[in-house]
């Protein structure tokens, strides 16, 4: 038989694990409760119930782009990366055609060593998967135009490339402010141009922020900046298209 000392302290750390496992649960059950009011209150709607890797989801439509946005724990991985991702499926190229990153990172994966370790990584993928990973960004940075913003602030913090036939008259105030002005409780210290990761082509258009601070306000901050970037990607799309119409027009 165990000593007495031993079995209470034992029957102390079992209550205490209950314990702390029952505020834990509870301080769930509270975050899904507020972001399910919240979202509510914005005209969204809201799915808390975990899917494989994924915690929970918000769904709106605004302006005639409806959008998907959720948090993905990343679960399981070895070095789990948690991650917000948006997606819309109103905007789609044939093959990837827009990328904003930050500059730092964009100068690495386009340049000479980081086109090496995707064609490296690409290889080893397709021997074991029977595809390759990377091919459409390594192809799409082979002919890619960089574009500037406009405001210097916003050049030295990201990069923005498009495809040759892509629109480029397109990025705004309104969206370099969003991109560098995060809500006041996202971490101190986030450097948003090393986490977020913004394309466009087959499968639509996301926006992808790894490590993203879960506060509310930063959700919205994410989905305010897809449904901007998504109307302004199609109202240059549409601009782009009359002024063809008319020159055609002007040709008969």
């Amino acid at each position: 038989m165990l000593p007495i000392a031993v079995t209470v302290v034992l029957a102390a750390v079992a209550g205490v694990s209950t314990w702390l496992w029952v505020r834990s649960r509870d301080a769930d059950r509270e975050r899904d409760f507020a972001r399910a009011v919240r979202a509510r209150k914005l005209g969204w709607s809201y799915e808390g119930n975990r899917e494989g890797s994924i915690d929970y989801r918000f769904a709106g439509h605004v302006g005639g782009i409806a959008w998907q946005l959720w948090f993905d724990s990343d679960r399981g991985s070895d070095s789990p990366t948690p991650s917000a991702v948006w997606k819309s499926a109103n905007l789609q190229t044939p093959s990837l055609s827009l990328v904003i990153l930050g500059r730092r990172r964009f100068e690495l994966e386009s340049g000479a060593v980081g086109q090496l370790l995707m064609g490296v990584a690409s290889g080893i993928a397709e021997a074991i998967h029977g595809h390759a990973a990377h091919s459409d960004k390594s192809a799409f940075y082979e002919t890619a135009i960089r574009i500037n913003g406009g405001r210097p602030s916003f050049d030295e913090r990201f990069a923005v490339a498009i495809a040759p036939d892509m629109p480029r008259d397109w990025i705004d105030v309104e969206l370099q402010t969003l991109m560098m002005q995060w809500p006041a409780v996202a971490a101190p210290g986030l450097r948003i141009e090393d986490q977020i990761e913004i394309t466009l082509a087959a499968g639509g258009l996301q926006i992808l922020v790894q490590k993203m601070p879960e506060e509310f306000a930063c959700w919205e901050h994410v989905a305010t900046i897809g449904v901007h970037l998504a109307q302004q990607l199609h109202a240059a799309s549409q601009s782009v298209s009359k002024e063809a119409t008319t020159a055609g027009a002007a040709n008969l």
